[in-house]
């Protein structure tokens, strides 16, 4: 039985979320984002993190959002791709600008990028490798040059090696590795040395074509001297990682998994997991002691993850689907299901796939009939007729322009006339009411470039009743736009416009965002004119929620930038919605899941998942800002979360670097005590919660488990964990002292 808080944790608690609990955005499938990620092994949390323009993590059951903040600043602050490595002496994770612009290195900390200025720089390149020398505790790079796409541009062979403060320009004694185009950097625990695998060079095919040619060898790293590695080929293409299971640096080549252990290399039994592979990417999971393996595939399916148990791949979360970037939701209230069409797969093409949402995983549907591909059309929930309707869009330059309706099985197309013209960029929205479905404004299907842009826009009012569609023509309307948002608040029965693009500035010059406000009462569109509204925008998301902030239309995203903050529409004022998490994706949709109480929402470039916000709340650890504490000449114990603490499952927290053999006490309280100790802060006192003794095994390292409860009030809750270290050394006691960590809990 693992152990769970008493009444004096319990209690305050339940206080302290009822006070200040907010609801959070949940990230749900950020590793859908573009193939080609890196993988790697965090050893002090013992968790698999992928980086690109973010980071995510794997739990050993799903990948998630890592931290906030993981997706603003660092390499994404400069719009750059990096390649990282984990420095596990400094338990922080080293990224640097893959890019022939910037030379730019910076650090994820656990909390937030900190970019590391420093006296020297390798010069800014592309196509380079990163490895962490554990035994040496420095960062080894190799490799690259100025603009490796140019053929026989210069390469570098240079080394560099990174301290966690500065560079430094490395001349190794003996012979050297020619220079070449991305190689593999891998650091051979058993053997306590970098090996480099492969990489590329420049040169000419027998009619004078240039192309990279794979150098089919082997090096070694030992902080001294290059080795050239044994005179065997290299049986599997990268990516290669270490398998501290086994001992020895693993590929996925021809036949399956190749392991080579320094001196050769070898087939293991089994097979490849099965489908089209397109590309894929493996780490180590150190919390399970596994490989993992990360395949993705073409088109609207998303990657797979499975683990090695020794004799095969097992999958462990199976390939689902991407959620497109320009995706159109509607919630579907009879069915509980939240309903998307179309939008652009990973290569940007318009799909005409169906998928529903029932609160967990989307589910891909296979109607008898389905709409041709779009991307940039509008569907909107009639709650009367109890059916989807779908109309317009993007799709390759044909004409969009039939109604389709999606009545939880199947698509049926109508034909009305008059109705409106083919358009992309507009806006749907039901008006319950009323029992319409309102259309306003978007861009020509029709348009020419010859044209002048004005003439593209449209500022049209269509109501569609189920048989047929009906043209208002109000003395007054909003300008013409497109790629604006519109939602129905049912306690004030309108329908409300917000942003968009109207008429650009000119030929060749970037579209603008608005941002006024407007209602149609369906009669005539109303101006509201506001002291303060949110920043003008356009592909935005917007929709009705009953409670949220008081209840009201929410506007959130961008379709280009991250505008993360939650803005509600009382009917009077714009204000804004304080939310505990803000998701990190520039949001193009967003419905209201009644069923679930939440909002639903995506359709950004990066990261593409599924963000949630309103039924549940997010999971988080976040370390406290004082500092931990260790006797002189020792290393301070560091406390990590093993896994999320979600409401009925169990929580631990593992602590490493205490005195081995020696005892201490994990300290759990609701209330953060912040009581001075020495120079050091004791987040949790007797009296607010749960203290429980623990003994270091021989290498300094204990674990705390608990049972989270399984009562909905706990949701949002924050406790505090911190660890007191035996420690005869310590100048203020016979203690050493962790940084706390703040833990809310997930629902």
């Amino acid at each position: 039985m693992l152990p769970e808080w008493s009444p004096a944790l319990a209690v305050p608690l339940l206080m302290v979320t009822a006070l200040t609990a907010q609801p959070g955005w949940v990230a749900r499938g950020l590793i859908e984002g573009p193939a080609g990620q890196t993988m790697i092994t965090d050893t002090v949390r013992r968790r698999v993190v992928t980086a690109d323009f973010g980071l995510v993590e794997w739990d050993g059951r799903r990948w998630g959002q890592q931290q906030p903040g993981a997706f603003v600043g660092g390499p994404a602050a400069l719009g750059v791709r990096a390649v990282h490595a984990y420095d596990s002496a400094r338990a922080e994770l080293v990224a640097h600008a893959d890019s022939s612009e910037y030379g730019a290195t910076w650090a994820w900390t656990g909390t937030a990028w900190e970019q590391r200025y420093t006296a020297s720089l390798p010069s800014p390149r592309t196509g380079f490798a990163l490895a962490f020398d554990a035994r040496r505790e420095r960062v080894v790079m190799f490799g690259g040059g100025a603009d490796v796409t140019a053929p026989f541009a210069p390469l570098d062979e240079a080394l560099f090696e990174w301290d966690g403060a500065e560079w430094s320009h490395v001349v190794p004694s003996g012979p050297t590795p020619s220079a070449r185009i991305r190689p593999s950097l891998v650091y051979d625990a058993a053997r306590q040395r970098v090996v480099m695998i492969g990489g590329g060079r420049w040169s000419r095919s027998g009619i004078g074509r240039p192309f990279v040619e794979t150098l089919d060898e082997v090096w070694e790293w030992d902080g001294t001297q290059w080795a050239p590695g044994p005179a065997v080929s290299v049986p599997a293409p990268p990516p290669y990682v270490f398998d501290a299971a086994h001992g020895e640096i693993v590929g996925v080549g021809p036949g399956g998994l190749w392991g080579f252990n320094g001196s050769r290399w070898a087939l293991r039994p089994g097979t490849l997991p099965p489908g089209p592979i397109s590309t894929l990417q493996m780490g180590f999971d150190p919390a399970r002691h596994r490989l993992l393996l990360v395949t993705y595939y073409r088109g609207s399916v998303g990657p797979g993850t499975w683990g090695w148990d020794g004799t095969q791949w097992r999958v462990l979360s199976p390939p689902a689907p991407v959620l497109p970037q320009d995706l159109v939701l509607a919630a579907d209230d009879a069915r509980q299901e939240v309903v998307r069409f179309g939008g652009l797969d990973l290569g940007y093409s318009p799909t005409a796939d169906t998928w529903t949402w029932d609160g967990a995983d989307w589910r891909r549907r296979t109607p008898a009939t389905v709409p041709s591909s779009r991307s940039n059309h509008a569907m909107a929930y009639d709650r009367a007729r109890r059916v989807v309707v779908m109309f317009g869009g993007e799709s390759g330059g044909a004409r969009l322009d039939r109604v389709w309706e999606w009545d939880g099985a199947d698509w049926t197309g109508l034909v009305a006339t008059p109705g409106p013209t083919a358009r992309y960029g507009h806006a749907m929205a039901y008006d319950a009411a009323r029992g319409r479905v309102v259309l306003f404004g978007g861009a020509r299907a029709d348009w020419s470039a010859a044209e002048p842009w004005s003439r593209a826009l449209l500022a049209d009012t269509w109501e569609w009743d189920g048989t047929q569609w009906w043209p208002r023509t109000p003395p007054i309307a909003p300008p013409a736009r497109h790629f604006h948002g519109m939602a129905y608040d049912p306690v004030r029965q309108r329908v409300v416009l917000f942003g968009g693009t109207p008429d650009p500035t000119g030929v060749g010059q970037a579209p603008v965002g608005s941002n006024d406000t407007w209602e149609w009462d369906g009669v005539q569109w109303t101006p509201q004119p506001t002291a303060l509204a949110p920043p003008a925008r356009f592909g935005h998301a917007m929709a009705y929620h009953p409670t949220l902030g008081g209840g009201g239309v929410m506007v959130i995203g961008d379709r280009d930038r991250v505008l993360a903050q939650l803005w509600r529409w009382d009917g009077a004022q714009w204000s804004v919605v304080p939310v505990r998490q803000q998701p990190e994706s520039n949001l193009r949709a967003m419905v209201y899941d009644a069923a679930r109480d939440e909002m639903v929402a995506g359709g950004g470039w990066f990261p593409r998942g599924t963000w949630l916000l309103g039924g549940r709340h997010a999971a988080a650890a976040v370390p406290a800002a004082a500092p931990a504490c260790a006797g002189p000449g020792l290393t301070p114990p560091v406390l990590t979360p093993f896994c999320e603490a979600v409401l009925g499952r169990p929580f631990a927290v593992d602590l490493y670097g205490a005195p081995p053999h020696l005892g201490g006490v994990f300290l759990v309280g609701a209330v953060p005590a912040l009581i001075p100790v020495g120079g050091c802060t004791l987040a949790v006192s007797s009296a607010s919660g749960l203290w429980l003794p623990f003994t270091a095994t021989a290498n300094g390292f204990a674990t705390l488990p608990l049972r989270v409860p399984s009562v909905p009030a706990f949701g949002g809750g924050t406790f505090h964990v911190q660890a007191v270290t035996t420690d005869a050394l310590s100048p203020f006691a016979p203690f050493g002292l962790t940084r706390a960590l703040a833990v809310t809990v997930g629902s």
